[in-house]
């Protein structure tokens, strides 16, 4: 059961993977997404581009974009997005 009537989102709080499969799971008609000035995981990031196939905007503008490595190493902040990442995202305004 998804939300068919939502077609953007603003979101103002952490965006780790849970948080990002919930939004691929219940709205696969959002076109519009803003997560801008929140902290956002590289994994979550890739969940979000790849499940929802139909969004066009993507603001991740003053994101601390985060990877986690195994322990004992430190949570790494992102200073650059990978091709990879660049590639998923050409489809959307960035």
């Amino acid at each position: 059961m998804s939300c068919k009537r939502i077609s953007e989102l603003k979101i103002m709080t952490l965006c780790d993977i849970l948080f990002a499969s919930t939004l691929v799971l219940f709205l696969l008609s959002l076109k519009v997404l803003s997560v801008r000035c929140t902290e956002l995981s590289k994994p979550a990031l890739v969940i979000l581009l790849d499940g929802l196939n139909k969004l066009k905007v993507l603001n991740i503008s003053h994101c601390i974009i985060t990877e986690y490595h195994p322990p004992p190493a430190p949570m790494e902040i992102l200073i650059e997005l990978d091709q990879s990442i660049l590639k998923k995202a050409s489809r959307c305004s960035v």
